[in-house]
């Protein structure tokens, strides 16, 4: 997937932000849990991030309940990028836990990434050299 060769260098640098964000977010949660609740970062206009999650204990729901329930009415005019961020266990192309990670960018840009992890009591590997990228659906800049 040569997403970078048609992306404006704000794009590049956005999504990739986002997506170290999102493994290091997770990263933490696994100090002290086996999983992580959905969450949401999001990149405003004047490029502040800041991240959007539910309250823990309620309802499971699908990405895109998730994606409708955490979106606000004005994101589509003031955010430049957003990242939304699930624990799945993977089947293809991926087999096994993952960190999953939808970016979405207003250019244009909308990759799902796969990030392989495996998690015992005594470390956690997350390999980021081993994920899989594939073209996303737009959702919020469709």
């Amino acid at each position: 997937m040569d997403w970078r060769s048609t992306a404006s260098q704000q794009a590049q640098h956005d999504l990739d932000t986002l997506l170290r964000d999102a493994v290091n977010a997770a990263a933490r949660t696994f100090e002290s849990a086996d999983t992580f609740d959905p969450f949401m970062l999001v990149i405003d206009l004047n490029g502040n991030t800041t991240i959007r999650s539910l309250p823990p204990g309620g309802p499971a729901r699908t990405e895109q309940q998730f994606l409708t329930d955490v979106q606000l009415p004005a994101d589509r005019q003031q955010l430049r990028a957003r990242a939304a961020v699930f624990d799945v266990t993977a089947t293809a192309p991926i087999t096994g836990d993952a960190i999953k990670a939808i970016l979405e960018h207003r250019d244009g840009v909308v990759i799902d990434v796969l990030v392989p992890y495996t998690l015992t009591p005594e470390r956690l590997d997350i390999r980021l050299n081993a994920a899989n990228a594939a073209v996303g659906t737009p959702r919020l800049w469709a």
